[in-house]
Order: C-alpha cells, then structure tokens, then sequence
C-alpha cells in the first residue's frame, strides 16, 4: 500500500515539475481522498509511519500547486488542506502576485487592472 501512496506523490511531483498542474493536482487529489477514505484501515498497517509522512508531503505539495493554479478541489479535501495549510497558502497565492505585479512591464499591468 506504502508504495501505491509513494508512486502517486512521485507522479503528482513530476507533473508538477514538467508544469502540468493540472495533472498533478488531480494525481494527488485522488489518493488524498483515498487515503481519507481509508484511515482507519492504515493504523494497522506495518507501513503507517510512511504513510502519514507521505500523506503530509503530499498536502504540501497540493497546497503549493493550488497557489500555482487555482483549481476546484473536492470539498473535503479543500476543507482539510485549509484546516493543515491554510497559512501557507495564502503567504504563498500573495507572495506570487506580489512578484507577478512586480515583475510584469507597466503596459500589461495597467491592462490587467483596468480590464
């Protein structure tokens, strides 16, 4: 089981860094909200350890794509990224568009603005 929950997290991870994170925020939603569903049979496992750390990275991971790209997650498990990450996402959605505003030439920034 350990090692589905690893693939996962690796795929979701190297979608992310090919820029698709779309894919990966589907990748990692899909065995968050497995390994939601079936808690209560991990605790038994021998494994347990390596899948709650994983489970950790991955909403770490999930909530760095969904500053990246907004994207509608499940309620659930938009609830439980807020209740773990809540801070960490807002810090990261502003400090993004702070350098964004920064970074853009004046002529897009005033377009952007005003439109």
């Amino acid at each position: 089981m350990a090692s589905h929950i690893t693939t996962y997290y690796y795929m979701g991870f190297a979608y992310m860094m090919s820029h698709r994170y779309v894919d990966a925020i589907k990748a990692l939603s899909n065995i968050l909200l497995y390994i939601n569903r079936t808690k209560q049979y991990h605790t038994r496992s021998a494994s347990y350890d390596i899948i709650v750390k994983k489970n950790e990275q991955m909403f770490a991971l999930l909530a760095v794509l969904s500053s990246l790209c907004p994207y509608k997650l499940e309620e659930n498990l938009d609830s439980l990224l807020m209740e773990k990450h809540d801070e960490k996402v807002l810090t990261l959605t502003l400090t993004l568009t702070l350098n964004l505003h920064f970074a853009l030439p004046l002529e897009i920034l005033f377009s952007v603005r005003f439109m």
